[in-house]
């Protein structure tokens, strides 16, 4: 538990769209993300884990017709991202 609370409170800090979801606002200290640690999973990925030994591309037609699905417009999504770091 003790290693959650700091990579919660960067994750926060550097993710924008993570914001809504953690109760905590960005600029607190890591004190306050012991609080809310033990409700939020954290995950350790190493490459050498991944096998990533191709380059891949990320498609996402399937899932746009299966949902009914539009691509958020690029000046959006970028307005969004500006946004959030005015905060």
């Amino acid at each position: 538990m003790g290693e959650r609370a700091p990579v919660i409170r960067r994750y926060v800090a550097r993710v924008p769209g993570s914001r809504p979801h953690v109760p905590i606002d960005r600029r607190e200290p890591v004190e306050a993300f012991e609080t809310i640690a033990s409700s939020y999973p954290v995950l350790r990925w190493y490459r050498h884990h991944l096998k990533v030994t191709d380059p891949f591309i990320l498609d996402s037609n399937a899932a746009q017709k299966t949902f009914d699905l539009a691509p958020t417009p690029w000046d959006d999504m970028l307005a969004g991202a500006i946004d959030s770091y005015r905060d």
